[in-house]
Parts: structure tokens; sequence; C-alpha cells
């Protein structure tokens, strides 16, 4: 195929067309859908599915997703200025497209192969990303994001307290045991769990990343998100209630509580910042942002960070507890607080740790809303960057005007044993 239409200076494109190449050849360079889960559901989701490909593809042809690239249509681009864009899951460059106007997969295929025809190119992503993939080509025609397209419909899909053993799935990789009523599918499988992750700005890859699930409760039908924490326990959270007093947690009683992403205080860097929250799906989206995170599963389970104090000393992290803006959540703050580092001159732990909450840190996105996950919602843009002001303070990257952080009572030391990071004012 010709790549005439190419800037020859594009070389990450290059390596992405070579990615498509060894796809088409039936390697698996991207993981491929499943085909009964595809068939499954509408043309219309179909086609998202596959868009949603792009970032694999990047990813393994190399390329940075969060670095402007030298644009791959238009020549010289001495500034390079074509971008990944997360929120549409598509290439745009900001020199030679108009406002709104993107290149997704279904763009890129139909110029790598030289294809106008839409069915024409969605047999080819088909053959791509869809295992065993030669089935006839819905005949919908497609709308990229933010065009008229029509919702998304869902299909019927098989209630998990009827699926035999036989149907089950393969859980996540951690050591939960599936019991005849607890069966733990892949989100695929119910479209609802897909878009209630979507509206918390959680993506599909992400999902993934995490080994998220889902599940149904036989005996009410409410279906909640399965997201394992270390060792047997796991958070589910509601999506889709069919009950009136089902409570929107229900964790597994026989399994103590422990934390979401605990392995990242072992594996991170040390002098590493890591963000601390009560919610797993808050922390999931730390991490998606490219911060590192943990979540405590609750306010009352500080104490599993105390527990980890002797790794947290020894590698000189530096937490920063994003309380929820309630009464709850300033408690735990200060209690982790007062544990980590004691009171007076008495350092319980050479730490560093900053407790941002409304009471007391200074008006933010993150003060205005009750936690970092809707502040999320609210502005994506204003709250990853108050987080990484948050984060070059941690790290002492900023002036001492910048750095001024207020502690809700001075007599509570937040001096680190790294530098004064989180010092109390002085009298």
């Amino acid at each position: 195929m010709s790549n005439s239409w190419m800037n020859p200076s594009a070389v990450w494109m290059t390596k992405v067309l070579d990615v498509l190449e060894a796809q088409l050849r039936g390697e698996d360079r991207v993981k491929r859908m499943a085909r009964a889960a595809f068939q499954k559901t509408d043309g219309t989701t179909q086609k998202r599915w596959l868009r949603e490909r792009l970032p694999d593809v990047l990813s393994a042809a190399g390329v940075p997703l969060d670095q402007n690239l030298t644009c791959c249509k238009h020549s010289p681009d001495k500034h390079p200025s074509m971008r990944y864009d997360k929120r549409t899951y598509a290439l745009q460059c900001f020199a030679c497209m108009d406002r709104g106007k993107t290149l997704d997969l279904f763009d890129l295929i139909g110029l790598w192969r030289g294809l106008s025809k839409f069915s024409e190119i969605f047999k080819i992503a088909e053959r791509l990303f869809v295992e065993d993939a030669e089935k006839p080509v819905s005949s919908l025609p497609y709308h990229k994001p933010g065009s008229s397209g029509g919702a998304i419909k869902e299909r019927p899909t098989v209630s998990a307290s009827k699926a035999t053993a036989a149907k089950q799935p393969v859980t996540n990789g951690s050591t939960w045991k599936q019991g005849k009523s607890r069966i733990y599918r892949p989100l695929e499988e119910d479209l609802s769990s897909l878009r209630f992750l979507h509206q918390r700005g959680i993506t599909r890859e992400t999902a993934e990343r995490f080994k998220l699930k889902w599940w149904e409760n036989s005996k009410t039908q409410d279906r909640y998100i399965v997201i394992p924490c270390e060792g047997k326990f796991c958070v589910r959270r509601m999506y889709q209630r069919k009950s009136d007093f089902t409570p929107k947690y229900l964790n597994s009683k026989k399994c103590p509580v422990t934390l979401f992403n605990g392995k990242v205080l072992k594996t991170c860097p040390k002098n590493s910042v890591v963000f601390v929250v009560e919610s797993a799906l808050d922390a999931i989206l730390l991490e998606q942002m490219g911060f590192r995170a943990v979540a405590t599963n609750s306010a009352g389970n500080y104490k599993l960070l105390l527990e980890k104090a002797d790794i947290i000393a020894d590698r000189q992290l530096r937490l920063i507890c994003l309380c929820d803006n309630d009464p709850e959540g300033k408690d735990w703050g200060l209690a982790l607080h007062l544990g980590l580092l004691g009171t007076g001159d008495q350092m319980n732990y050479p730490v560093s740790v900053e407790v941002h909450h409304k009471d007391f840190s200074e008006p933010s996105i993150l003060t205005k809303y009750k936690d970092v996950g809707e502040a999320f919602k609210a502005d994506l843009h204003e709250t990853e960057k108050v987080l990484k002001k948050l984060e070059d303070r941690a790290m002492g990257r900023l002036s001492i005007e910048e750095s001024v952080v207020i502690m809700p009572d001075s007599t509570l030391p937040s001096v680190s044993a790294f530098g004064g990071f989180g010092q109390s004012p002085k009298e």
C-alpha cells in the first residue's frame, strides 16, 4: 500500500503502520476482543469498541500518549502539533485540522489501505482486533464522537445468577474462590458496567489494567463493579439497582479489608509521591491520570496504612491524603497524620505526609467538590493541574511562596523528615 499521504518525518506513524501490518498477519501485538462478546452488541457499540483500540495500537508502537507528535499528514511540521486526545480516542493536529476534526482508527485504516468505503474499513478493523473475524459487517452508518450518532442500545445479558459453571469466565488472576452465586464476569458482557465507569472518567483500558469485573447479587439482582484488592478481598460497588434497600457497597464479610493498589508502596521508586484516598475508584482514576495512588476502602480503614508505616518510611515515600470533604474524611486524615507523625516532638515515623481537606487546605477544585472523582468530572484539566501542583510541592519543586500548606492546628506537626514538606506555621 502506498503511504504517499504520510509525512515521512513522522517516524512514529511508520511504527504504528508496522503494528497494524503485523496484526493483519495474525500476530497479537494488540489484544483481540472475544468474538462472542463482540457479536452480542449492536453495530454502534461495535464501532465504538473498535475505535477505542487506537491507544493500544499507539502503545504497542511505543508512541507516547501524552506528548506532542510530528503531524503524520502535513509537512514540514517543525513544531510537533499532533496529539492523542484520550477523550475522543483520536489524533488531532492543531496546525492542519479544523477545530473538532480528528483522525481516529477508522480514518487511519482508510489512509493506510487506500479505502474510502466505511464497510470495507470496518471489515479490516474487525480482522485486526476481533478473534476469528470473518463475519458479515454491520450496515449501520458510522458516526464519530460528538456527531449525531444516536444512543447506544443494550442487549439483554445473561443473568449472572443463572450462568453455568461451563460459561464462567476466568476471574482476574486473584485468589478469589468462585461460588455458584458469586460469578465475576467480564465488563463487556454488560454495557451498563462500562457506561458506569465511563461516566466516572475511567476508560476501558484502565478497567482492564486493574482487572475489574461485574457481579450480580442472585438474591436482589443488583449489579456491582468488582475491584480486586490485596489478597482475597475485593470491593463490590453497585452500579445497577433493582432492590430498594441494598447498600451501595456489598463487600464480602469473610475476607478482611485490605488496601487497594497497596503494592505501589513497594514497587514505586524511592522518594515517590503517593496519593491516598478512600475510594478504590478514585485511586484508579488517579492512576489513570499518571499519579501513584492507594485507597483505604473507607475512612475507618486508615490503620491499614499505619501497618505499612515501616515500608513508607524505609522507601521515603511522600504521602498526600486527599480526604473526602466531609467530617469523616477530615477525621481519618488527621488520625492517619497523627498515627504516622505523632504529636509535639514525638515523631512516630520519619515520613512525609500532607492532609488535604477543605477545612484547612488552600481553595481549589479539590476543596470545592466532595472528592477527587467529582472534581475530575467537573473539570478534568483543572483537577490534573491542582494534583500536579500538590505533587510538585511534595517533591520540593515549587518556591517557598508556592509551597505554603495551611494546617488545621499549629500543634499538629506536618513536618517531614525529608526537607520540611508541609511544615506547620511558626507562632
